[in-house]
Protein backbone atom coordinates (compact mmCIF):
# COMPACT_ATOMS: atom_id res chain seq x y z
CA UNK A 1 0.00 0.00 0.00
CA UNK A 2 1.02 3.59 -0.59
CA UNK A 3 0.16 6.50 -2.85
CA UNK A 4 0.49 7.45 -6.51
CA UNK A 5 0.71 11.14 -7.36
CA UNK A 6 0.32 12.12 -11.00
CA UNK A 7 -1.07 15.18 -12.74
CA UNK A 8 -1.43 16.93 -9.39
CA UNK A 9 -3.78 14.24 -8.03
CA UNK A 10 -2.93 11.66 -5.38
CA UNK A 11 -4.43 8.19 -5.48
CA UNK A 12 -4.28 5.51 -2.79
CA UNK A 13 -2.80 2.22 -4.00
CA UNK A 14 -4.79 -0.76 -2.79
CA UNK A 15 -2.82 -3.59 -4.37
CA UNK A 16 0.08 -4.33 -6.72
CA UNK A 17 0.03 -7.38 -8.99
CA UNK A 18 2.39 -8.72 -11.62
CA UNK A 19 0.95 -9.67 -14.99
CA UNK A 20 3.18 -10.90 -17.82
CA UNK A 21 6.20 -9.22 -16.25
CA UNK A 22 4.36 -5.90 -15.78
CA UNK A 23 3.52 -4.49 -12.33
CA UNK A 24 -0.06 -3.25 -12.21
CA UNK A 25 -1.05 -0.78 -9.48
CA UNK A 26 -4.69 -0.99 -8.39
CA UNK A 27 -5.85 2.39 -7.05
CA UNK A 28 -8.86 3.49 -5.03
CA UNK A 29 -10.39 5.09 -8.15
CA UNK A 30 -9.78 5.43 -11.87
CA UNK A 31 -6.57 7.30 -12.68
CA UNK A 32 -6.82 10.26 -15.06
CA UNK A 33 -5.31 9.65 -18.49
CA UNK A 34 -2.04 11.59 -18.21
CA UNK A 35 0.29 9.62 -20.43
CA UNK A 36 3.77 11.11 -20.39
CA UNK A 37 3.46 12.81 -17.00
CA UNK A 38 5.87 11.94 -14.21
CA UNK A 39 4.34 9.68 -11.58
CA UNK A 40 5.51 9.73 -7.94
CA UNK A 41 5.07 6.54 -5.95
CA UNK A 42 5.37 6.60 -2.16
CA UNK A 43 5.32 3.58 0.10
CA UNK A 44 3.43 3.55 3.41
CA UNK A 45 6.69 3.20 5.34
CA UNK A 46 5.33 2.29 8.83
CA UNK A 47 3.11 -0.36 7.26
CA UNK A 48 6.05 -1.72 5.29
CA UNK A 49 8.13 -2.00 8.47
CA UNK A 50 5.40 -4.04 10.14
CA UNK A 51 5.19 -6.35 7.12
CA UNK A 52 8.96 -6.78 7.13
CA UNK A 53 8.91 -7.82 10.78
CA UNK A 54 6.19 -10.39 10.23
CA UNK A 55 7.77 -11.69 7.01
CA UNK A 56 11.19 -12.27 8.52
CA UNK A 57 9.55 -13.81 11.59
CA UNK A 58 7.71 -16.20 9.25
CA UNK A 59 11.02 -17.46 7.83
CA UNK A 60 12.43 -17.98 11.33
CA UNK A 61 9.20 -19.70 12.42
CA UNK A 62 9.41 -22.06 9.45
CA UNK A 63 12.87 -23.25 10.47
CA UNK A 64 11.92 -23.43 14.17
CA UNK A 65 8.98 -25.68 13.28
CA UNK A 66 11.26 -28.05 11.38
CA UNK A 67 13.76 -28.17 14.23
CA UNK A 68 11.17 -28.76 16.95
CA UNK A 69 8.62 -30.94 15.11
CA UNK A 70 10.76 -32.59 12.42
CA UNK A 71 11.92 -32.16 8.84
CA UNK A 72 8.59 -33.47 7.53
CA UNK A 73 7.25 -29.96 8.13
CA UNK A 74 6.65 -28.15 4.86
CA UNK A 75 5.03 -24.77 4.20
CA UNK A 76 1.48 -25.16 2.91
CA UNK A 77 0.49 -21.50 2.77
CA UNK A 78 1.11 -18.22 4.54
CA UNK A 79 -0.16 -14.71 5.05
CA UNK A 80 1.99 -11.74 6.01
CA UNK A 81 -0.01 -8.71 7.13
CA UNK A 82 1.07 -5.61 9.07
CA UNK A 83 -0.71 -6.72 12.26
CA UNK A 84 -0.06 -10.46 12.21
CA UNK A 85 1.22 -13.47 10.32
CA UNK A 86 -0.32 -16.81 9.47
CA UNK A 87 1.64 -19.93 8.58
CA UNK A 88 0.17 -23.23 7.37
CA UNK A 89 2.32 -26.33 7.48
CA UNK A 90 2.18 -30.10 7.13
CA UNK A 91 2.03 -31.97 10.43
CA UNK A 92 0.13 -35.03 11.60
CA UNK A 93 -1.06 -33.98 15.06
CA UNK A 94 -1.82 -31.02 17.31
CA UNK A 95 1.27 -29.08 18.40
CA UNK A 96 1.26 -29.35 22.19
CA UNK A 97 1.96 -26.54 24.65
CA UNK A 98 5.55 -27.59 25.32
CA UNK A 99 6.32 -27.72 21.58
CA UNK A 100 4.72 -24.31 21.01
CA UNK A 101 6.82 -22.82 23.78
CA UNK A 102 9.98 -24.35 22.34
CA UNK A 103 9.13 -22.97 18.88
CA UNK A 104 8.32 -19.51 20.23
CA UNK A 105 11.48 -19.46 22.37
CA UNK A 106 13.63 -20.47 19.39
CA UNK A 107 12.22 -17.65 17.27
CA UNK A 108 12.78 -15.09 20.03
CA UNK A 109 16.30 -16.35 20.67
CA UNK A 110 17.14 -15.80 16.99
CA UNK A 111 15.65 -12.31 17.24
CA UNK A 112 17.75 -11.51 20.30
CA UNK A 113 20.91 -12.74 18.57
CA UNK A 114 20.79 -9.64 16.33
CA UNK A 115 21.44 -11.63 13.16
CA UNK A 116 21.93 -9.61 9.97
CA UNK A 117 19.46 -10.51 7.24
CA UNK A 118 20.73 -10.40 3.68
CA UNK A 119 19.68 -11.48 0.21
CA UNK A 120 21.45 -13.22 -2.64
CA UNK A 121 20.43 -13.00 -6.28
CA UNK A 122 21.73 -16.10 -8.00
CA UNK A 123 21.14 -18.26 -11.03
CA UNK A 124 18.62 -20.86 -9.98
CA UNK A 125 21.10 -23.73 -10.44
CA UNK A 126 23.51 -22.04 -8.04
CA UNK A 127 20.77 -21.01 -5.59
CA UNK A 128 19.64 -24.61 -5.29
CA UNK A 129 23.10 -25.47 -3.98
CA UNK A 130 22.84 -23.11 -0.99
CA UNK A 131 23.01 -25.38 2.13
CA UNK A 132 19.54 -26.34 3.45
CA UNK A 133 17.83 -23.77 1.24
CA UNK A 134 14.04 -23.93 1.21
CA UNK A 135 12.26 -23.70 -2.10
CA UNK A 136 8.70 -24.50 -3.02
CA UNK A 137 8.27 -26.90 -5.88
CA UNK A 138 4.77 -25.67 -6.67
CA UNK A 139 6.11 -22.18 -7.42
CA UNK A 140 7.47 -21.03 -10.77
CA UNK A 141 10.95 -19.56 -10.73
CA UNK A 142 12.88 -17.69 -13.40
CA UNK A 143 16.49 -18.14 -14.37
CA UNK A 144 17.57 -15.91 -11.46
CA UNK A 145 16.12 -16.19 -7.96
CA UNK A 146 16.41 -14.28 -4.70
CA UNK A 147 17.49 -16.12 -1.56
CA UNK A 148 16.87 -14.57 1.87
CA UNK A 149 19.43 -15.67 4.45
CA UNK A 150 18.94 -15.38 8.21
CA UNK A 151 22.12 -16.91 9.65
CA UNK A 152 23.78 -19.29 7.19
CA UNK A 153 23.39 -22.10 9.74
CA UNK A 154 19.71 -21.41 10.35
CA UNK A 155 17.51 -20.19 7.49
CA UNK A 156 17.94 -19.72 3.75
CA UNK A 157 14.81 -19.50 1.63
CA UNK A 158 13.76 -18.58 -1.90
CA UNK A 159 11.78 -15.37 -1.44
CA UNK A 160 11.03 -12.17 -3.35
CA UNK A 161 9.45 -10.31 -0.43
CA UNK A 162 10.58 -7.51 1.86
CA UNK A 163 12.48 -8.23 5.09
CA UNK A 164 14.15 -6.55 8.06
CA UNK A 165 17.88 -5.79 7.93
CA UNK A 166 18.53 -7.37 11.32
CA UNK A 167 16.46 -9.89 13.29
CA UNK A 168 16.48 -7.53 16.29
CA UNK A 169 14.26 -5.19 14.24
CA UNK A 170 11.45 -7.73 14.74
CA UNK A 171 11.38 -6.87 18.45
CA UNK A 172 9.47 -9.84 19.82
CA UNK A 173 7.45 -12.79 18.51
CA UNK A 174 4.27 -14.19 20.06
CA UNK A 175 2.17 -17.19 18.96
CA UNK A 176 -1.53 -16.41 19.30
CA UNK A 177 -3.06 -19.71 18.22
CA UNK A 178 -2.44 -23.13 16.67
CA UNK A 179 -5.04 -25.35 15.06
CA UNK A 180 -6.07 -27.59 12.18
CA UNK A 181 -7.24 -26.20 8.83
CA UNK A 182 -7.38 -29.48 6.88
CA UNK A 183 -6.32 -33.09 7.18
CA UNK A 184 -2.60 -33.09 7.93
CA UNK A 185 -2.40 -29.28 7.76
CA UNK A 186 -1.90 -27.14 10.87
CA UNK A 187 -1.97 -23.35 11.18
CA UNK A 188 -0.07 -21.02 13.49
CA UNK A 189 -1.14 -17.40 13.88
CA UNK A 190 1.31 -15.02 15.50
CA UNK A 191 2.28 -11.38 15.80
CA UNK A 192 5.40 -9.30 16.34
CA UNK A 193 6.67 -5.93 17.51
CA UNK A 194 4.26 -3.31 18.80
CA UNK A 195 1.21 -5.40 17.91
CA UNK A 196 2.06 -7.77 20.76
CA UNK A 197 1.02 -4.96 23.10
CA UNK A 198 -2.34 -4.74 21.31
CA UNK A 199 -2.69 -8.52 21.60
CA UNK A 200 -1.98 -8.41 25.35
CA UNK A 201 -4.48 -5.58 25.80
CA UNK A 202 -7.15 -7.61 24.00
CA UNK A 203 -6.38 -10.62 26.19
CA UNK A 204 -6.66 -8.46 29.31
CA UNK A 205 -9.98 -7.10 28.10
CA UNK A 206 -11.22 -10.62 27.37
CA UNK A 207 -10.06 -11.74 30.81
CA UNK A 208 -11.84 -8.78 32.42
CA UNK A 209 -15.01 -9.62 30.48
CA UNK A 210 -14.77 -13.30 31.41
CA UNK A 211 -14.19 -12.43 35.06
CA UNK A 212 -17.26 -10.19 34.93
CA UNK A 213 -19.24 -12.99 33.31
CA UNK A 214 -18.03 -15.47 35.94
CA UNK A 215 -19.04 -13.07 38.72
CA UNK A 216 -22.44 -12.60 37.11
CA UNK A 217 -22.86 -16.37 36.79
CA UNK A 218 -21.90 -16.85 40.44
CA UNK A 219 -24.49 -14.23 41.43
CA UNK A 220 -27.10 -15.95 39.29
CA UNK A 221 -26.21 -19.33 40.77
CA UNK A 222 -26.50 -17.94 44.31
CA UNK A 223 -29.86 -16.39 43.46
CA UNK A 224 -31.08 -19.65 41.91
CA UNK A 225 -29.82 -21.61 44.91
CA UNK A 226 -31.67 -19.18 47.18
CA UNK A 227 -34.85 -19.53 45.12
CA UNK A 228 -34.48 -23.32 45.05
CA UNK A 229 -33.97 -23.45 48.82
CA UNK A 230 -37.04 -21.26 49.30
CA UNK A 231 -39.07 -23.53 47.02
CA UNK A 232 -37.83 -26.66 48.82
CA UNK A 233 -38.70 -25.10 52.18
CA UNK A 234 -42.19 -24.24 50.99
CA UNK A 235 -42.64 -27.79 49.68
CA UNK A 236 -41.40 -29.32 52.95
CA UNK A 237 -43.63 -26.92 54.89
CA UNK A 238 -46.67 -28.45 53.18
CA UNK A 239 -46.19 -31.53 55.38
CA UNK A 240 -46.22 -29.54 58.65
CA UNK A 241 -50.03 -29.42 59.12
CA UNK A 242 -50.21 -33.21 58.75
CA UNK A 243 -47.54 -33.60 61.45
CA UNK A 244 -49.53 -31.42 63.82
CA UNK A 245 -52.68 -33.50 63.28
CA UNK A 246 -50.66 -36.51 64.52
CA UNK A 247 -49.40 -34.67 67.61
CA UNK A 248 -49.35 -36.61 70.89
CA UNK A 249 -50.97 -35.00 73.95
CA UNK A 250 -48.54 -35.04 76.88
CA UNK A 251 -49.08 -33.17 80.12
CA UNK A 252 -51.66 -30.96 78.40
CA UNK A 253 -49.39 -29.95 75.50
CA UNK A 254 -49.25 -31.14 71.90
CA UNK A 255 -45.93 -32.90 71.12
CA UNK A 256 -44.60 -33.42 67.58
CA UNK A 257 -41.34 -35.20 66.72
CA UNK A 258 -40.35 -36.02 63.12
CA UNK A 259 -37.51 -36.40 60.68
CA UNK A 260 -37.47 -34.05 57.64
CA UNK A 261 -35.26 -33.77 54.55
CA UNK A 262 -33.81 -30.33 55.17
CA UNK A 263 -30.75 -29.45 53.08
CA UNK A 264 -29.10 -27.18 55.66
CA UNK A 265 -29.53 -25.84 59.18
CA UNK A 266 -31.16 -22.60 58.02
CA UNK A 267 -33.85 -24.55 56.21
CA UNK A 268 -34.35 -26.75 59.28
CA UNK A 269 -34.88 -23.63 61.42
CA UNK A 270 -37.38 -22.23 58.89
CA UNK A 271 -39.31 -25.50 59.07
CA UNK A 272 -39.17 -25.23 62.85
CA UNK A 273 -40.74 -21.76 62.65
CA UNK A 274 -43.48 -23.16 60.41
CA UNK A 275 -44.14 -25.95 62.92
CA UNK A 276 -44.24 -23.48 65.82
CA UNK A 277 -46.77 -21.31 63.97
CA UNK A 278 -48.91 -24.35 63.14
CA UNK A 279 -48.88 -25.55 66.77
CA UNK A 280 -50.03 -22.04 67.80
CA UNK A 281 -50.76 -22.84 71.48
CA UNK A 282 -49.61 -25.40 74.05
CA UNK A 283 -47.17 -27.10 71.71
CA UNK A 284 -43.66 -28.53 71.56
CA UNK A 285 -42.00 -29.65 68.34
CA UNK A 286 -38.78 -31.45 67.48
CA UNK A 287 -37.57 -31.74 63.88
CA UNK A 288 -34.41 -33.59 62.84
CA UNK A 289 -32.39 -34.17 59.69
CA UNK A 290 -29.07 -35.71 58.70
CA UNK A 291 -26.42 -33.32 57.35
CA UNK A 292 -22.88 -34.38 56.45
CA UNK A 293 -23.21 -37.61 58.42
CA UNK A 294 -24.41 -35.89 61.60
CA UNK A 295 -27.80 -35.39 63.21
CA UNK A 296 -29.13 -31.84 63.33
CA UNK A 297 -32.03 -30.88 65.56
CA UNK A 298 -34.37 -27.94 66.04
CA UNK A 299 -36.77 -27.69 68.96
CA UNK A 300 -39.63 -25.17 69.03
CA UNK A 301 -42.03 -24.28 71.84
CA UNK A 302 -45.09 -22.04 71.69
CA UNK A 303 -44.92 -18.86 73.80
CA UNK A 304 -47.40 -20.10 76.38
CA UNK A 305 -45.24 -23.16 77.20
CA UNK A 306 -41.68 -21.80 77.18
CA UNK A 307 -41.58 -21.18 80.93
CA UNK A 308 -42.19 -24.86 81.66
CA UNK A 309 -40.49 -26.35 78.60
CA UNK A 310 -37.60 -24.14 77.38
CA UNK A 311 -36.51 -25.25 73.90
CA UNK A 312 -32.79 -24.73 74.62
CA UNK A 313 -32.72 -27.21 77.50
CA UNK A 314 -34.98 -29.74 75.79
CA UNK A 315 -32.93 -29.89 72.58
CA UNK A 316 -29.75 -30.17 74.63
CA UNK A 317 -31.17 -33.23 76.40
CA UNK A 318 -32.03 -34.90 73.07
CA UNK A 319 -28.62 -34.06 71.59
CA UNK A 320 -26.93 -35.65 74.60
CA UNK A 321 -28.57 -38.96 73.63
CA UNK A 322 -26.84 -38.62 70.24
CA UNK A 323 -23.42 -37.84 71.61
CA UNK A 324 -23.66 -34.11 71.02
CA UNK A 325 -25.02 -30.92 72.46
CA UNK A 326 -26.54 -27.55 71.76
CA UNK A 327 -29.04 -25.01 72.95
CA UNK A 328 -30.58 -21.65 72.29
CA UNK A 329 -33.58 -19.53 73.12
CA UNK A 330 -36.65 -20.71 74.98
CA UNK A 331 -38.88 -20.67 71.88
CA UNK A 332 -36.39 -22.07 69.32
CA UNK A 333 -33.07 -23.84 69.74
CA UNK A 334 -30.77 -26.05 67.68
CA UNK A 335 -28.33 -28.84 68.48
CA UNK A 336 -26.34 -31.58 66.83
CA UNK A 337 -25.21 -35.13 67.50
CA UNK A 338 -22.65 -37.52 66.06
CA UNK A 339 -24.60 -40.78 66.47
CA UNK A 340 -27.12 -40.71 63.62
CA UNK A 341 -28.01 -44.36 64.26
CA UNK A 342 -29.90 -43.35 67.43
CA UNK A 343 -31.82 -40.48 65.81
CA UNK A 344 -35.07 -42.36 65.04
CA UNK A 345 -35.01 -43.89 68.52
CA UNK A 346 -34.65 -40.44 70.13
CA UNK A 347 -37.49 -39.02 68.02
CA UNK A 348 -39.77 -41.91 69.02
CA UNK A 349 -38.89 -41.40 72.68
CA UNK A 350 -39.38 -37.62 72.60
CA UNK A 351 -42.95 -37.66 74.02
CA UNK A 352 -41.64 -39.74 76.97
CA UNK A 353 -38.88 -37.16 77.53
CA UNK A 354 -41.52 -34.41 77.69
CA UNK A 355 -43.77 -36.50 79.93
CA UNK A 356 -40.93 -36.99 82.41
CA UNK A 357 -39.70 -33.38 82.09
CA UNK A 358 -39.56 -31.54 85.40
CA UNK A 359 -40.49 -27.89 84.74
CA UNK A 360 -37.88 -25.43 85.93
Amino acid sequence: NGTLTIGGTTYRILDVRKNNGVFLHHCDRDVENVVGDVARLEIDIPRRWHIQRNHSATHILHEALRRVLGTHVKQSGSLVAPEHLRFDFTHFEKVNAAELKAIEDMVNEKIMERVNVYTLELPIEEAQKVPNVKMFFGDKYGDFVRVVVIDEKFSAEFCGGTHVLNTNDIGLFKIKSEGAVAAGIRRIEATTGLFIGDYINRLQQQLHTEQHNVTSLHDKIKQLEKELASYQTSQLSLAIPALVTKAVQVNGVKVVAARVNATDLDQLKELGDSLRNELAHNGIGLLATELDGKAQLVCVVTDDSTSSYPAGKIVGAVAKQLGGGGGGKAHLATAGGKDVSKLDESLAAFPILIQDWIPS
